[in-house]
């Protein structure tokens, strides 16, 4: 057992800061000292789905301790050793390393005495998360300073640990209780008011419940101009947390520039607290944010609009433009032009990084699509997909998972696949626990899924000097789809590297070529995916229920189609013959109309 514990720490990584801060009425207070090693063990070795953590280990061991200047933290994943080092903390309570370089993972310790028990609040930046004398608390994974944590200081020492995240900038203070309960201008959501627009938006503000009782019967006052919404929210806030809580504006503005909102929060009839938050007004042809309430979870979200126009006759195209890591939404949508066809839509992936167009942002995306599509009654015959970067890969997974929603797609600068950029692990299939990983991953891998990128035109658009996504990603791409796709198109920018822009006239050139095929038209539908449970339906097959859950499954079906005459008279097809191949399928539909 001994031997096993030895190993199994050598697999984990640890680093920490030790430090000492007191409180003083009436300012935030930064930490005095502090020591640091790097990461050792398996961090930042790539992804896995075994994540192993040393302060979690050892405190459920039992054995957690504060760490020495001076004493090893252990090794790397390179397997070089790592020992604690001592740093400056400023006036800020910003950890500055010697010689400015970046700290990246590892753990701050830190110790608060406290004269006398009571609450405070605890500002963190660039953590992944925290331990406040053992309770798990959120972290602030970007550094965008948006943590506001009440917390319960007891009185003595009181222990921290921090999990150092990405971002440069790296910090801690502590600082006395105002209110118990009170709005915060820390990362509010809001809509962009809009010149061409007088009605009812959606933003949200995040409440702050230093008490210790759950907070109820809650109503939110917004004025803008004299004008008054009132919002009556049914979240509660649990004791000694924060909650984002979607409340209504008055869009009354005409004339852009900054508009001024006045929010107060009530309970019953009684004011808890007011705040000012300003947002921005944009005419028409501007980027803007448009919000709504996320049927996923509730929460208040926003996608980025490039308005455009419409053709005569016609409804107007869509274009879902998938962003890049550490892009922001209203970002992706300001980079394109205003089009003559139709308008640019960027979903969030629920924020700048997210969840690489895959798991929640793959929820967001596709939410984001039928939201736009309701509100500016688009073709749904002449929706395409395209995104840089992250969003190229975005655009990859979106493309062969929902193959049936896109008239074509254009990937730029992208991965293919999360397989091969994060150097996720794929493990033995001979243990059962190793094919479990594997099936679990599945969904990811975009190769497997390549048939389906036959339901629309390809245009893979890259950089040759691209030093960040290497051009091999596209070249591999273009020779496997090569091999067997009637409607691909391949464009490398010669001299061109990663940043280059999206807002390509050849892509929409090939976009408005081409539209949804007509399923008359469609003498072949491969339709393969890992699971139902993500993407069912493609065209008229549904899939319902797999042999063997999240390994590969579906349809390769063949039909007459409409002859050269029925198509130019535009005419239906009286009768049709099919042929259905299956895989790994119990329960399927063919919808026959």
């Amino acid at each position: 057992m001994n031997n096993m514990t030895v190993s199994l720490r050598r697999l984990l990584f640890s680093a920490s800061f030790a430090l000492t801060v007191s409180l003083f009425a009436g300012e935030r207070h930064p930490v005095s000292s502090a020591i640091y090693s790097g990461p050792t063990g398996s961090f930042s070795s790539g992804r896995t789905a075994i994540f192993t953590d040393p302060v979690i280990y050892d405190r459920v061991l039992g054995e957690l301790k504060v760490p020495r200047a001076g004493e090893s933290s252990g090794v790397d994943f390179r397997g070089d050793p790592s020992d604690w080092k001592a740093i400056e903390v400023d006036a800020a309570g910003k950890f500055i390393q010697e010689g400015g370089g970046r700290m990246f993972g590892g753990y701050i310790y830190a110790t608060y005495e406290a004269k006398r028990a009571g609450k405070a609040i605890l500002r963190t930046n660039g953590n992944t998360e925290l331990y406040f004398n053992g309770a798990p608390r959120v972290g602030d994974y970007y550094s965008k300073s948006w943590v506001v944590l009440p917390v319960d200081l007891k009185k003595g020492t009181n222990e921290i640990w921090f999990q150092v995240g990405r971002g440069r900038e790296k910090s801690l203070t502590i600082e006395p209780i105002e209110k118990a309960v009170f709005l915060t201008d820390s990362d509010p959501t809001l809509p962009d008011f809009r010149s061409t627009e007088i009605d009812v938006k959606w933003g949200a503000i995040r409440v702050i419940n230093a008490s210790d009782e759950t907070l109820r019967d809650l109503r939110i006052e917004s004025s803008v101009a004299g004008v008054v919404q009132v919002t009556r929210a049914p979240e509660t806030v649990i004791p000694m947390s924060s909650r984002k809580i979607p409340f209504k504006i008055q869009d009354v503005a005409n004339v852009p520039g900054k508009q001024a909102i006045q929010v107060t929060l009530y309970q019953g009839d009684k004011r808890l607290d007011t705040i000012s938050l300003e947002a921005d007004v944009r005419d028409s042809t501007k980027n803007f944010r448009r919000t709504f309430i996320s049927e996923i979870d509730g929460s208040l979200q926003y996608y980025g609009v490039r308005e455009g126009q419409s053709e005569p006759g016609s409804r107007p195209s869509l274009f879902l433009s998938v962003h890049g890591a550490g892009v922001k939404a209203i970002g992706q949508a300001g980079s394109y032009q205003n089009k003559s066809w139709g308008h640019v839509i960027a979903p969030t992936n629920r924020r700048e990084f997210g969840f690489a167009w895959e798991d929640w942002g793959r929820l967001d995306a596709m939410e984001v699509l039928e939201h736009a599509e309701a509100h500016y009654r688009t073709d749904p015959d002449r929706t395409y997909l395209t995104g840089h970067s992250m969003g190229g890969h975005g655009t990859w997974y979106l493309g062969a998972t929902y193959p049936s929603r896109w008239a074509a797609i254009s990937p730029i600068a992208g991965w293919r696949s999360v397989f091969s950029y994060a150097r996720v692990p794929r493990y033995e299939d001979s243990t059962p626990m190793g094919a479990m990983f594997n099936r679990a991953a599945n969904p990811s891998e975009t190769l497997e899924m390549s048939q389906n990128y036959l339901q629309h035109g390809v245009f893979i658009h890259h950089g040759d000097a691209d030093t960040t996504v290497p051009v091999s990603e596209a070249r591999f791409m273009r020779e496997h789809l090569g091999a067997f796709h009637p409607d691909l198109s391949y464009f490398e920018e010669r001299g061109a590297g990663h940043w280059y822009g999206v807002d390509h006239e050849e892509i929409f050139d090939f976009f408005k070529a081409r539209e949804l095929r007509n399923i008359q038209d469609l003498d072949v539908l491969n339709f393969r995916i890992s699971t139902p449970g993500i993407s069912s339906v493609s065209r008229y097959i549904t899939l319902y229920q797999q042999e063997r859950s999240y390994e590969y499954c579906g349809v390769e079906a063949k039909q007459t189609i409409r002859t050269r005459r029925q198509r130019r008279n535009d005419e239906n097809i009286d009768s049709r013959t099919f042929s259905i191949a299956t895989e790994n399928l119990k329960i399927f539909k063919i919808d026959l109309a």
